[in-house]
């Protein structure tokens, strides 16, 4: 049995490193859609010339209109989303505040972060409640957010490569 010394390093071990593999997975899907924006735009720019001719134009339409739904689901997964309003005075109160993101105590002047942040560092238990609220915030948005447009945007590429593939084979099948 752990005693509490060792219980809070072990706790904050734990915050660090979920808190650590949520950036690992963040950067990770930054370079999935960078690798898909790149593919995609290679594949645009292949593309482009078959539509001159006619046993490649449907095919090749297939996969031009689907290579610019992944690089619009990816270039939207890599999109920081910050809140577009950064002026006013947050409400510090609010449940979605988030003193611990940048695009929340950004809003607050210095004076305010500091009182608010030390205030925050008064009390364990409230800066693990922060801590946690930090990790569900990224969780939530990883999954949310890029993870979900990323998929889309996999999905989209993917669709598009088979589509125009059997379109082609299709088409010479046929001819």
């Amino acid at each position: 049995m752990m005693n509490s010394t060792e219980l809070a390093n072990a706790v904050d071990r734990m915050l660090q490193g979920t808190r650590q593999h949520h950036v690992q997975l963040s950067m990770m899907a930054d370079t999935k859609a960078s690798m898909l924006i790149t593919l995609s735009s290679l594949v645009i720019t292949l593309s482009v010339p078959q539509l001159m001719e006619p046993t490649f134009r449907t095919a090749a339409v297939i996969l031009i209109v689907c290579c610019l739904a992944t690089v619009g689901l990816a270039t939207y997964a890599a999109m920081p989303k910050t809140p577009l309003r950064t002026s006013g005075r947050p409400d510090v109160a609010d449940p979605h505040f988030n003193i611990l993101f940048f695009g929340d105590f950004t809003r607050l002047d210095y004076p305010d972060f500091e009182e608010n942040m030390f205030a925050n560092m008064q009390d364990g238990e409230h800066i693990y409640q922060l801590m946690l609220k930090e990790i569900y915030t990224m969780g939530a948005f990883l999954a949310h957010k890029k993870y979900r447009y990323l998929r889309l945007a996999s999905i989209s590429f993917m669709t598009g490569f088979l589509a125009s593939a059997l379109t082609l084979a299709l088409q010479l099948f046929l001819a």
